[in-house]
């Protein structure tokens, strides 16, 4: 098992990890700043921690790709869902 110390990602590894996760990280960012159980120091506080961990996707609005849509994907999941 490895150490917290050990985990390691170079630079361009983060730069294609950020890239790849674009989408989601609007997502997260839109998330943010409609959540209504954290106050505006936790949301400062976690969009700096974003824009160290991903600076470019942190400042942009849109990605390179186009957002999935999902929707068919929710819809199928309804019928399968246990309540």
């Amino acid at each position: 098992e490895k150490k917290p110390e050990e985990v390691y990602l170079s630079d361009a590894a983060k730069v294609f990890l950020c890239e790849t996760l674009c989408n989601e990280i609007q997502v997260y960012k839109t998330i943010l700043k409609q959540a209504q159980n954290i106050n505006k120091e936790q949301y400062i506080q976690s969009m700096q921690e974003l824009k160290t961990s991903c600076p470019k996707e942190a400042m942009e609005e849109s990605c390179a790709d186009d957002m999935p849509d999902i929707s068919l994907k929710v819809e199928k999941a309804k019928g399968e869902l246990i309540y």
